[in-house]
């Protein structure tokens, strides 16, 4: 039993590290793989340039056709890495040099026609070597422009996409709430008018005083038509609100006759107890009317017939 417990010990252990290991291989970054990959190229490369440089030395010296080999080397080089200009060039002028230099300090040049010849082509190579990366490391350069450009589009996008989301969403509340304080004022006026017309006949400044508080009420229902016109006010912060010094017991008889009318199907009671009492707030008159009839609806609507 002691034995399977320590195997399995080892076991856990040994999972641990291994997990631990995968970790450390998954957070390596692309960048230190991308250096590594061009560390180990250089390395190839001038290894190999070096090693063909090495046997032109021993085959022939300057006069040998193997000089060949180290251009197929700069050639490889632009084909299989795309390094920026400047490390290309050193990586071509090191194999250049490993060619130029044991020539120079121990061959002795009779034919000095063949080494300007091979050096030619070899230079020739390297420029164009060196053109290539250019151009392969313009195009690195404006693919990687175009990939940011395209993020930053993307992420403008999202940003115009949620803008527009959130809009909607500002609509739907407010026609919603728009909706709900037109059909409370339409409701006190067809209450009063009902409540004026039902029964016998009625002297005529009743009918007077009725139907100037539907005036009223119109002029309320005019305040919340042109309400419609609040989502596009906001969006180019033109919200305008009228603050001045207002009464609030003004406020509640209008609002509590309204109340009256809206509660008589319901056989509601409304009163108003405090009328003696001045409360004065700073604040927009239609704004505060509407806020407290709404409270008015609600409460009439959820309470019980006869309350």
């Amino acid at each position: 039993a002691g034995c399977a417990r320590r195997h399995r010990s080892a076991a856990f252990a040994a999972s641990g590290s291994a997990s631990n290991g995968a970790r450390i291989m998954a957070s390596s970054s692309p960048a230190a793989a991308s250096r590594s990959s061009g560390m180990y190229g250089s390395f190839c490369s001038t290894k190999s340039g070096g090693a063909i440089s090495l046997m032109i030395r021993y085959l022939g010296g300057y006069e040998s056709s193997y000089y060949a080999g180290l251009n197929l080397v700069m050639l490889a080089i632009t084909l299989l890495y795309a390094w920026d200009v400047r490390i290309t060039a050193g990586i071509c002028f090191v194999i250049y040099g490993s060619y130029l230099l044991p020539i120079l300090l121990k061959d002795d040049i009779r034919r000095p026609e063949i080494l300007i010849n091979n050096n030619a082509f070899l230079l020739g190579t390297a420029f164009i070597a060196m053109t290539s990366a250019y151009f392969v490391f313009r195009l690195r350069y404006q693919e990687f422009e175009s990939l940011y450009r395209l993020e930053e589009s993307r992420k403008a996008l999202e940003i115009s996409k949620k803008k527009l989301e959130e809009a909607g969403v500002l609509k739907g509340q407010f026609f919603a709430d728009i909706s709900h304080e037109l059909r409370t004022p339409l409701s006190v006026i067809r209450g009063e008018a009902e409540v004026t017309l039902r029964g016998k006949e009625k002297p005529a400044d009743e009918y007077k005083k009725v139907l100037q508080y539907i005036v009223l009420l119109t002029e309320q229902l005019n305040q919340l038509v042109g309400d419609l016109l609040f989502l596009a006010r906001s969006e180019s912060g033109d919200i305008r609100i009228e603050r001045r010094p207002v009464s609030l017991s003004e406020i509640f008889v209008h609002v509590c006759r309204a109340g009256e009318t809206l509660a008589q199907k319901k056989e509601i009671k409304v009163s108003f107890i405090g009328q003696d009492q001045e409360v004065l707030v700073g604040g927009d008159v239609q704004r505060l009317k509407q806020l407290f009839l709404i409270l008015v609806d609600n409460a009439i609507k959820y309470t019980c017939s006869g309350g």
